[in-house]
Formats: C-alpha cells, structure tokens, sequence
C-alpha cells in the first residue's frame, strides 16, 4: 500500500511538472529526434560490430527508455527499476528542473568549472552525466546498464544541438525566472517566433529540436561512412564518454563556424551569436549563455528570411526549410549517431562483450 502511494504521489509530481513546463524543456524531441537517432545507431553498430548482445530488440527498448526518461520522467519505470540504485535521482522529473541539458566544451578548464552554477541550478548537464556514468558502472547486471546508457545516449545527442553547445537556452521562461535571475536569458522580444505560449506554457523553441531525422538518407549514410568509422574505434584506444561527448560538442561547433552555402560573408554561427544585456557584474547566466540572434529582419534557423553579416549587409534569403537548412542540421544528425556508436562501442567493450567481426568492408 506505501509503494502504490509512493508511485501515486511520484506520478502527481510528474503531472503537475509537466504542466507547468519542464516537458518543453527539450533539445531533440524525443519521439521525433532521440529515438529515430538511437535507432539509427544501433543499427549502424550492428553493421560494424558482430556482438549479439546489442541484437534484440528487448536492448533497443531498454536504451530508448533510458533515453526518453530523460525527458519524461519515470512514468515508465516499473518497482525494479526504481530500485536500481540511483535510478530515480537520475531519471526523475523533479531532478529535472534544477539540472539542465546545456554544455560547453570549455567547461573542462578549472577556471570555467564553476560558470554554470547559479543558485541550485546547475546549467550545465555535467551533475546528471557524472550521475548517468556511474550508474552505468554500479548497475549489476546489463539489464539494468542499458538503462543509464541510454540516459548517456540522450544527453550525446543533445550535443549535436548548437543551441546546446554554444549555448543558447531554450525552454520554460516562466519557471526558469522562479529559478534564479534568469530573466536576460528568457525576455527576448514577446513578438517574435523565438517565444511562444503564455504564462506557466510560455517557452523558448528551437527549429532544430523540431526537425525530423531523415531516417532514409541517414541509413545511406552510415552503410557508406560507418566501416571507417568503426575500423578507427577498433584501432585507436578505447575513447572514455567524456571524450566521445566533448569530440561531439566540438565538432557541432565547428560546423556552426562554417560558412553558410551561397551566402556571401555570413557563417552558420549568426543565427545563436547574440549576447544577452549584462547587468554589473555579469550573473553567471549572462556569462554561460548567448541569445537567439533576434535582430529584426534576421531569419530565425529554419524558416524564411533575410541573413546578413555583423554589418548588416545581407549575404543571402533563405526559404523554409531551405534545402541548406536540411542538409546542415543532416550534418549534425550524422555526427550524433556516430557518437553514439562510440559510446555502444564503449559500453560493449567495458561489459567485456567480444567485438571482432566487421562487415560492410571493415577488416581486422
């Protein structure tokens, strides 16, 4: 009787959370973007890699719920996993509010390790990877690994997310002002598309976490890309998830400093380069974040628009959904799923499973 209070209790919790705005609090969306990208790399790993272990379909569920638990909540958890240890401090969606899903690659310098701490909100997603790692390592059996693995799985992906790296925030205003002095980084002009909703609803988007993975294009991709990929896990030594993760978020920021294709002057980079208003002394927030690029006329990622250099000069008009657009955030949907397969390579190697035959080209 305590244990169905206990979960009732959880469950209201979840509920009245989720109303209130941590569900919009997403890079890709889960259903949309987490899924179809972890799909895509457990394919990609089984072309790789013989090991049966990663096979069946009960370990791609196990995967998925971890990973969509991140944004979600335990809702899904039965009483076993809730008692893995350290399960529900991870998963849960009240841990959810006070640790966001941001990271900058400059976060390992000790003079920056303190930059994403404001209050008790911790900005950065390195409390709940440090907690993902380790349960990863402290789960007894492999049932219970994947679920941290996925967990690991959604916050990599995060990183293909430029918003997430540079970064820029996005998610609930309205709690996140409760939160701490977050109001430079949430009050962007109210008319623009950058903000939508209301009162408790209100939230920042982002056009990419709305985008759909093209599956087809990406499954051609990795049957080309994927056994040179692999051959180099194989023979390079074992990467550690925080390097597979800071590999990630340094690569999302160098396609960011590409330049945009027939467009004269202007990089990717414009669209998440504004600085928020600093107050004196700048609140961590304002020296952890950008903004949004929002200056008027400027196209927002993914819609139609006029997009011009720091000088104004206009480099170029895009569509909706240009096909520079697709191919972009295409990019950046390729470089997560073969982080991803660094990280399955990882967690088979440390679990002791045997890797040896490769297919699609890929030779010992």
């Amino acid at each position: 009787m305590k244990c169905r209070f206990r979960r009732l209790r959880r469950g209201f919790y979840a509920t009245f959370l989720a109303f209130i705005g941590t569900h919009n609090a997403y890079a890709y969306v889960p259903e949309t973007g987490h899924a179809p990208l972890t799909q895509l790399a457990v394919q990609g790993y089984q072309q790789c890699f013989d090991n049966q272990t990663l096979a069946t379909p009960n370990v791609l569920n196990r995967l998925l719920q971890g990973n969509m638990a991140m944004d979600h909540g335990t809702g899904s958890f039965s009483d076993e996993d809730e008692a893995i240890p350290g399960a529900i401090t991870l998963f849960h969606l009240i841990t959810r509010i006070t640790n966001w899903h941001f990271y900058r690659p400059q976060e390992q310098r000790p003079q920056e390790q303190r930059l994403s701490k404001q209050k008790n909100v911790e900005m950065s997603h390195k409390r709940l990877w440090k907690m993902a790692v380790d349960g990863f390592a402290k789960a007894t059996t492999p049932h219970d690994k994947w679920l941290f693995l996925g967990a690991l799985l959604h916050l990599n992906e995060d990183l293909s997310v430029p918003a997430h790296v540079v970064p820029v925030y996005h998610g609930p205003t309205t709690l996140v002002d409760r939160l701490g002095e977050f109001e430079s980084i949430t009050r962007y002009p109210q008319d623009s598309n950058i903000t939508s909703g209301f009162w408790l609803t209100e939230k920042i988007t982002d056009q990419i976490d709305q985008m759909r993975v093209d599956k087809t294009r990406l499954s051609g991709a990795i049957k080309q890309q994927l056994p040179a990929y692999c051959q180099a896990l194989t023979t390079q030594p074992l990467a550690t998830p925080n390097s597979i993760k800071n590999n990630l978020a340094k690569q999302t920021l160098a396609f960011i400093d590409q330049p945009i294709p027939h467009c004269k002057g202007v990089k990717w980079s414009r669209f998440w380069d504004d600085v928020p208003e600093q107050s004196s002394p700048p609140l961590p927030s304002q020296r952890y974040f950008k903004l949004y690029n929002s200056e008027k006329g400027f196209a927002l990622f993914g819609l139609a628009g006029v997009v011009s250099d720091k000088n104004g000069k206009a480099g170029c008009t895009l569509k909706d959904n240009d096909k520079r657009y697709l191919d972009f955030v295409f990019q950046l949907h390729l470089a997560a799923v073969k982080a991803d397969v660094a990280l399955l390579y990882w967690a088979g190697e440390g679990l002791g499973q045997k890797i040896s035959t490769r297919r699609h080209g890929a030779t010992e």
